[in-house]
């Protein structure tokens, strides 16, 4: 087809131009043969890193492209068709004059983010892919009816029995889609650990000792001759709690290796902020327990809560930045890294050093296995219990296991993408020439066939990406929920709290939580900022920085974790528990309330 014969489209987004220079790489790939696309903005910028990342993943390079504005391609020419892929709020038909036909296509570009920080290029695949859908069903040439399956797939579609086998469902699918559905909520997990906490300060309260001999019934766990009898919050604290280190170290690693934490621009904002989130807490902690028996507990208002920062930042609703939300996931998990640094190095109990030898065993072993270029989950399993075991034996943090075994999971993938479409069409076209079969019917050389298939999906996505999608949801709505209830509860009708609140344990974990982390975040972003070490996000305004900065005072897992190594006092820890709730209490609330107004007041200046 000549070049005079093609349709002309053009795309016109916000946002960057990001949507529209999208869609113009996408259908000038796709039907290439048939339109000629071409792209503008109304607000022209650099088009955005994850976009370019997303669209590489498909194999198209976007990274030459350059925005244009709509007033640089007014009168050159008259479009076929003039495309606005832009909000449900913005206006259908632009100003723009010169297309025979106008279409609106609602493409949400205010992301929410999904339960962690490093699906926020989730957000961005999702625009891909929804523009992706759009064009082939809107501009889908005629002509490319009856071409083979391999053909097809060359330009991004699935066969049409393919899209009608994966929409099938069956009724227990049905029935469980709400409970899937309220798993995916990124809130979700955050929503459970508040729940959680009013359960256990409940019956704490109702049950009383009962309650507290129930997380200390002795549990023992038998291998041959081999046995070890603990409380069951024991084997919580420091048996479960290891796949929460897990998949903590296995989100740090994520981050440096593909996410917000790759480059030393990324890194520079959330480091400063982190390091003042951890340093300030700190300060005030200790000024207000110095030389008293509470000292100890410094480590406790170091860490924010991830989980419930984003579940709030969700229920704030779409005024707040994508990369706000970024920003506040990428210093939660920098802070989780300081405070295991600070459990590694300053709360170990006493130290037992032959079990060292063993440490040392298991760990070499792990890296041996990496180095030879093992895939088995099962063997890094058991090599990880063996490190366990050493950790618990020394005197060290057993759950700190969890970290040095999400290091060495391989990020590698034992097929490329090359590879993997090769198997892939070579066997769905060993699979096309077959006769059709019913559903009941059984074909040995088709199964392996598609056997194939799946072998070479499993062998193209990486072992940490695969053991991080399959423990997260154990950790979110297991494991989490379950130390919440094994270590928030407190019968408060046995204590004297107004005595408790006075305290400067107390005091010291709700001012480091409330004040420090405000004034920590704060300080030491706007410096990093002032001197030109770091800068803002785009969309991002010292508001928002203070915003996130309040948020970041919620610390509740890491710190209950903290409160127990530090402290042996029941009566100390109650305080800590005390603290930690009123401390991320308050700092919750004010962050909700100053965020969800200034978002308004945006709003209606907006308007």
């Amino acid at each position: 087809m000549s070049e005079s014969e093609k349709k002309s489209v053009l795309f016109i987004s916000t946002f960057n131009s990001v949507r529209s220079q999208i869609a113009e790489a996408l259908l000038n790939h796709l039907y290439g043969d048939y339109y000629e696309a071409y792209s503008a903005g109304l607000k022209p910028a650099d088009i955005h890193p994850l976009a370019v990342k997303v669209m590489q993943e498909i194999g198209i390079d976007i990274s030459g492209q350059k925005p244009k504005s709509i007033d640089e391609i007014i009168g050159t020419r008259i479009f076929d068709y003039v495309v606005t892929l832009c909000d449900e709020a913005f206006e259908t038909c632009p100003y723009f004059p010169g297309g025979k036909k106008y279409i609106h296509k609602s493409i949400d570009a205010s992301f929410q983010l999904e339960d962690k920080p490093e699906l926020y290029i989730e957000s961005f695949r999702r625009m891909r892919d929804e523009i992706k859908s759009f064009i082939v069903k809107t501009f889908k040439p005629e002509s490319l009816k009856g071409k083979p399956i391999k053909e097809v797939l060359e330009l991004g579609r699935k066969p049409s029995w393919l899209l009608k086998f994966f929409k099938r469902t069956e009724p227990i699918e049905r029935l469980t889609a709400p409970f899937r559905r309220f798993i995916e909520l990124q809130s979700s997990s955050g929503i459970l650990l508040l729940l959680c906490i009013s359960i256990a300060l409940v019956l704490s309260n109702i049950l009383g000792s009962l309650y507290v001999d129930l997380w200390e019934m002795e549990i023992t766990l038998s291998i041959a001759s081999f046995s070890i009898t603990e409380p069951l919050r024991l084997w919580i604290n420091e048996g479960l709690m290891t796949i929460f280190f897990l998949l903590v170290g296995l989100e740090l690693k994520r981050e440096f290796l593909v996410g917000e934490l790759t480059s030393l621009k990324k890194f520079a904002l959330p480091l400063f902020a982190a390091l003042g989130g951890m340093v300030f807490p700190i300060i005030i902690y200790s000024i207000l327990n110095m030389g008293g028996v509470g000292i100890t507990g410094w480590g406790v208002p170091m860490a924010t809560d991830i989980a419930i920062v984003l579940g709030i930042v969700t229920l704030i609703g779409r005024g707040i930045p994508d990369s706000l939300k970024v920003f506040l996931a990428s210093f939660a998990i920098i802070d989780d890294l300081g405070a295991v640094v600070a459990i590694a190095i300053f709360y170990p109990s006493k130290i037992y050093l032959p079990a060292f030898i063993v440490i040392v065993v298991f760990a070499a072993s792990l890296v041996a296995i990496n180095y030879l270029g093992a895939k088995n989950m099962i063997l890094y399993a058991l090599l990880g219990v063996g490190l366990w075991f050493g950790f618990f034996e020394s005197g060290v943090e057993p759950a700190l296991a969890g970290l040095i075994l999400a290091l060495v999971i391989p990020a590698k993938r034992a097929l490329g993408s090359a590879e993997f479409l090769d198997v892939c069409y070579a066997s769905l076209n060993q699979l096309e020439k077959k006769v059709p079969l019913s559903r009941n019917e059984i074909d040995i050389d088709r199964d392996i066939t598609v056997n194939v298939i799946d072998k070479a999906c499993d062998m193209t996505v990486p072992l940490m990406v695969k053991l991080q999608e399959s423990i997260h949801p154990w950790v979110a709505f297991l494991i989490i929920p379950l130390f919440i209830l094994a270590n928030t509860g407190i019968n408060l009708l046995g204590l004297d709290v107004g005595f408790i609140l006075t305290q400067p344990v107390t005091l010291g974990i709700v001012a480091g939580l409330f004040f420090g982390k405000q004034i920590g975040i704060t300080l030491f972003s706007y410096i990093s900022v002032k001197f030109g070490l770091a800068s803002l996000p785009s969309e991002v305004n010292w508001k928002h920085i203070y915003g996130a900065a309040l948020l970041g005072g919620i610390g509740f897992t890491m710190s209950l974790f903290i409160s127990n190594l530090a402290f042996t006092s029941q009566i100390l820890l109650d305080m800590a528990k005390i603290g930690i709730l009123l401390g991320s209490l308050i700092s919750g609330l004010t962050g909700f309330l100053y965020l969800k107004m200034i978002t308004k007041t945006k709003k209606t200046t907006e308007t």
